[in-house]
Formats: structure tokens, sequence, C-alpha cells
């Protein structure tokens, strides 16, 4: 069972486009500031996400963030009528401290 008030699920966005918008903020930063908001802000214990296995860059800017993939479920939802797989990453606050004790010191979010 899950504590809903200590686990969320975010969504990040695929990788940027060619025709990124200009002004609008690139997916990388955009997600680690979410994920700084959830530990940092709200407290969060546990953050994971979920996404198709088709949409490629969703899943891969969540390994770069340093989220674990938990689990991988077979044909669990349908996408413009095919079944596809679905991954769910996650990552804990232990985790979120230890990257961030290896970054560079920058912006506070």
């Amino acid at each position: 069972m899950t504590d809903r008030t200590s686990a969320k699920t975010v969504t990040p966005p695929p990788e940027p486009q060619a025709d990124t918008l200009p002004g609008s903020v690139p997916p990388e930063p955009a997600a680690l500031a979410v994920l700084a908001f959830g530990f940092q802000a709200m407290g969060m214990h546990r953050i994971y996400a979920r996404t198709g296995k088709q949409n490629r860059g969703s899943w891969r800017l969540m390994e770069r963030l340093g989220m674990r993939r938990e689990a991988h479920l077979r044909q669990s939802q349908k996408v413009k009528g095919e079944w596809d797989d679905e991954f769910i990453y996650a990552m804990i606050v232990d985790e979120w401290q230890e990257k961030q004790q290896d970054q560079p010191p920058g912006p506070v979010v």
C-alpha cells in the first residue's frame, strides 16, 4: 500500500523536438525542477513516473535524471489502437540527495 501523501506520479515530457517553442523550458531542467520541488519543498519520500515503451524520449529522460526502472508492464495500455507496454520509474529521497551531492553547485531551485 502506498501512502498517497508521500509518493507522487510525474510524467516527464518527451525529449525536445527541433520545433521547440522559443522561451519554453527544455524537458531535463523542467523534470529536475519537478523532482526538486517534490523532494525539497513538499518533503516527498518517493516520486514515480509512468510512460509507454513507445515513448523513448520520456523513459530515456527518466534514466538521465537517475530514476530507476522498477516495472515493465506488458501490453498494459492501448495507444492509438495498439497495445503498448508501460514502464514505471522511481526515485527515493535518499537517491535524490546522493545525486545532489555529486552535482557541482548551481542555481537553487
